[in-house]
């Protein structure tokens, strides 16, 4: 620090001599120049000291304007002196330092504005420290690092486990590596080309392989006992232990583990390690056991409902405890070993009563078996329609009432041969808005048992709400000599009956073929109106006109007068 502030004012003097300089030679270029008016000579650089520099020597390469001038130098403000190029000035301290130089033409004029070069001395190399990254045992195969030197700008050079040293920067990233021990290695290396001869390092380790944990010793698989030990170890050293008793939360432990107080009933015990790195074992090992005592307890979990309509009836049971086995009983005999699910085959119709004990490991009996009882029904419901629509009608909507031969049971119905789906409940079963045409209706009744109508009962009836429309397939002739008319007619609807009008008269019943009464000469018309099965009546009769002239016309029109 105090080098610096020496070298400081030195500049200072050496930049305000160059000032007068000049403005000396300004005010009085002859003061500088020799007899015959020489101009002064410029000086230059060809080489200069780099800024900034680890070598405390500088070095320095210049020349002149004017051929065979000599040169005077100084450093850091010192009095000029006589130099040649190239120069080397002394070992310089650490700190800023200038170099002037100047030209002296033959006949002695002076260059009045030395050429002049600034720079820093730095020798003294930067400290390079890690700032974060891995360190002892990690399970990720990422590294992150960052780091700092203790001078600014400059630059790194990194390297991992042993490569070749590479600029890097702040921070740097290694991903996929092996498992495994690692090393890292960085170095800063300053502006003036100083390198950290201690470069700093890290040593970690990849491990992301979990330990694998062995149970050594504990409990038999059945224990009379409130009270286990368990002893375990991991295949990696050193590990520490977490356990587990009954799915319980994994809490710290350690070998021997001891329990006690422990409740009746299966247990479980799970142990997991965990290595330096923090990988737990993923799959525990697991030691399950049975503290007995208490008799079992028996329960069916699956069997035939109530009523079945098959000879065949299959249970599935289980117990509260854990390996017990089992002994069953059909309809009051003997108890005998079985296993589930238990299966039996060609029952006869009617009740039956199953019954199944379990019986522990350690032999204890359930005293209160598990029963359950059934009927079998083999026999087919019989399904009638009580009452709904048949023939034709001419309403669109339809009412059913139907039942069985059999009490408790349900129906499924089909309209028009649709899939069967189950009925209306309660009856009567109802549709609406039915297109004009035939319909079927069919209901079948489905037993408690399951058995179902394979005779469904049916009943079919047709929509009709079209009024008919009558035609005439015979008339008579027009005009026509005959005082009767002989009419023919018919009905776009089979069954329809007919109603006639002679002259716009009342219509009256009718049947085709008709002939009317013996009419006047004249004009005369006929309609006929039909009235189909339903009741519906033609709004539009059929009509017919024509004439009658009879032979007694003619003859008076040939009559003298």
């Amino acid at each position: 620090m105090q080098a610096q502030n020496m070298i400081l004012p030195q500049r200072a003097v050496a930049r305000a001599g160059s000032v007068a300089l000049a403005l000396a030679l300004a005010l009085c270029p002859a003061a500088f120049a020799v007899a015959g008016g020489n101009p002064p000579p410029d000086t230059q650089f060809t080489q200069v000291e780099p800024d900034p520099t680890n070598d405390p020597t500088g070095d320095f390469q210049f020349t002149s304007t004017i051929p065979g001038s000599t040169f005077e130098c100084s450093v850091d403000a010192a009095v000029f002196a006589a130099c040649t190029t190239p120069f080397h000035t002394v070992a310089l301290a650490d700190g800023t330092h200038v170099f002037q130089v100047r030209a002296k033409e033959p006949g002695g004029v002076v260059d009045p504005t030395p050429a002049e070069h600034t720079w820093n001395v730095d020798t003294v190399r930067p400290d390079t420290t890690i700032t974060d990254g891995p360190s002892g045992g990690v399970t990720t195969s990422t590294a992150v690092f960052t780091f700092t030197s203790s001078e600014p700008g400059g630059q790194f050079l990194c390297t991992r486990d042993g490569s070749t040293p590479s600029n890097c920067t702040s921070p740097t990233t290694y991903t996929n590596l092996s498992q495994g021990q690692h090393t890292f290695t960085v170095r800063a290396i300053d502006t003036a080309a100083n390198s950290d001869l201690t470069p700093a390092s890290r040593t970690w380790t990849v491990d992301a392989i979990g330990p694998d944990t062995t149970i050594t010793a504990g409990p038999n698989p059945i224990s009379s006992s409130t009270s286990a030990s368990f002893q375990f170890q991991a295949n990696e050293s050193p590990a520490t232990f977490q356990c587990s008793l009954d799915g319980a939360t994994f809490a710290t432990c350690t070998s021997p583990q001891n329990l006690t107080s422990l409740p009746q009933g299966p247990h479980e015990f799970q142990v997991r390690a965990i290595d330096i790195a923090g990988n737990a074992d993923d799959t525990p090992a697991v030691r399950t056991w049975t503290v007995d005592s208490i008799s079992p307890d028996t329960q069916i979990d699956s069997s035939p409902g109530d009523f079945a309509n098959s000879t065949t009836a299959t249970f599935t049971f289980s117990s509260n405890e854990a390996g017990a086995l089992f002994d069953c009983s059909l309809d009051g005999s003997t108890l005998a070993p079985c296993e589930s699910p238990k299966v039996y085959t060609n029952l006869a119709a009617g009740q039956h009563l199953f019954g199944v004990r379990a019986r522990d490991a350690a032999n204890n009996l359930d005293t209160s078996p598990a029963l359950r009882a059934w009927s079998i029904d083999l026999v087919v419901p019989d399904t009638t329609i009580q009452s709904g629509p048949s023939g034709t009608v001419a309403s669109t909507g339809a009412s059913f009432l139907f039942s069985a031969n059999e009490g408790a049971t349900t129906f499924q119905c089909s309209l028009d041969n649709a899939p069967f789906t189950q009925c209306t409940v309660p009856q009567p079963q109802v549709y609406a808005g039915l297109a004009e045409g035939e319909h079927l209706f069919q209901v079948r009744s489905v037993d408690p048992a399951g058995n179902i109508d394979q005779s469904p009962a049916a009943r079919g009836w047709t929509v009709d709400t079209t009024a008919p429309d009558s035609s005439f397939t015979s008339t008579p002739s027009d005009p026509s000599g005959d005082p009767t008319g002989d009419f023919v007619f018919t009905s776009n609807e089979s069954g329809s009956t007919f109603k006639c009008s002679i002259d716009v008269g009342p219509f009256t019943t009718c049947s085709s073929p008709f002939a009317t009464p013996a009419l006047a000469n004249g004009a005369h018309s006929f309609e006929v109106q039909a009235t189909d099965s339903v009741g519906s009546v033609e709004t539009t009769p059929a009509a017919f006109t024509w004439t009658i002239i009879t032979d007694e016309i003619f003859s008076h029109g040939f009559e003298d007068p």
